[in-house]
């Protein structure tokens, strides 16, 4: 088998992460320790996403070598969907305290790195990786083999100075992004062995298995045992998932590839329903969360377990049905502008 399932499966995985994401969410008390360790952990389904967008984008650099065209297809993609939910979101939660100033920093992603009100962290933070990306490409394309890992390794580390500078500078609220910078570009180098078809031998298979493993017992030390300093809940609790995330993703993927080859109707039963949520991960993701501070603020359900059940239901159920609309809407027109332009062209080469 080889690091190819990774991009067939891709949706599959997006579509796994969104829900983790989403359950993390969702305000649960879990009955059973297994149950509480993986809502406590489901941030983690972040660290997916970033991984496969790492992924992502080296495959988008290929076919798009131009720097200018690689950033508009990528703010072509988000920004849209985020431009909507986020006044959308605006406009119920922060209309009494509106002013253009709170408006520009809510929407333009800026409050989240200057401290002010912030409608999200993790498209700021997206976007900032996608930014650096080409410089980092650039160098990469010219080294080789072990040079490429080594490249690939250092700028990963790069996340522990950082680290350091915002402890020492009061930045510690930007640790959640700054510990994803190592599985950013982790995605970026795994999207080359998709690339090139690389065989997962078994070494790196017994490899991603311990990487699994010592990633799972991590993250339960520092999510479950550890309460002090706080700074380990703000932020360096991330890192197990830098071990954990890329092995999952890795191992689900060859596991689907090999029952597809023996039981195909089992995996198209898996794939179809992870690849629709995964296809519309985006918009899931922004509606989601939103829509909860939306109803529990104007519905008030205070205390009372049921109503505030029910509150969670309602967004959970509304998010399933505005989201895939979203992105069918933001799509058709993506689609038409981009016909109009074609047909433009060609009656100017007429």
């Amino acid at each position: 088998m080889t690091y190819k399932a990774l991009s067939k499966y891709r949706g599959v995985l997006m579509g796994f992460a969104i829900l983790w994401v989403m359950y993390f969410h969702i305000p649960i008390k879990s009955v059973t320790e297994v149950g509480w360790f993986i809502h406590r952990i489901g941030f983690y389904g972040v660290d997916i996403f970033l991984f496969l967008s790492g992924l992502g984008v080296y495959f988008s650099l290929l076919k798009r070598p131009n720097v200018l065209g690689f950033y508009k297809a990528r703010l072509a993609r988000i920004l849209p969907a985020y431009i909507i939910v986020a006044c959308v979101s605006y406009c119920f939660l922060r209309l009494d305290k509106a002013s253009a100033l709170d408006f520009f920093y809510y929407i333009s992603g800026i409050g989240y790195w200057t401290r002010h009100t912030r409608f999200d962290w993790y498209i700021p933070t997206q976007l900032a990786f996608y930014l650096i990306t080409p410089l980092f490409l650039f160098f990469y394309k010219k080294l080789g083999g072990k040079g490429q890992i080594i490249y690939t390794a250092v700028w990963m580390s790069l996340s522990v100075p950082l680290c350091i500078i915002m402890y020492y500078g009061n930045l510690i609220y930007l640790w959640g992004t700054a510990v994803r910078l190592s599985v950013f570009f982790l995605g970026i180098h795994t999207g080359r062995l998709v690339a090139e078809d690389k065989e997962v031998t078994k070494t790196s298979l017994i490899l991603n298995i311990a990487a699994f493993s010592v990633g799972t017992f991590s993250a339960y030390y520092l999510n479950g045992c550890v309460k002090e300093p706080a700074y380990i809940q703000n932020g360096l609790n991330c890192y197990p998932a830098l071990l954990m995330m890329p092995s999952f993703c890795l191992l689900v993927s060859l596991g689907l590839s090999a029952l597809g080859k023996k039981y195909p109707k089992i995996e198209k039963a898996i794939v179809i329903p992870f690849g629709f949520l995964g296809k519309y991960s985006l918009e899931l993701y922004l509606l989601h969360q939103r829509l909860q501070y939306i109803l529990l603020k104007y519905f008030e359900p205070g205390e009372n377990a049921t109503t505030r059940a029910i509150v969670q239901l309602a967004a959970l159920i509304i998010t399933l049905v505005a989201a895939p609309l979203l992105g069918t809407a933001i799509s058709s027109v993506r689609n038409a502008l981009k016909k109009r332009k074609s047909e433009r062209k060609t009656v100017k080469n007429v």
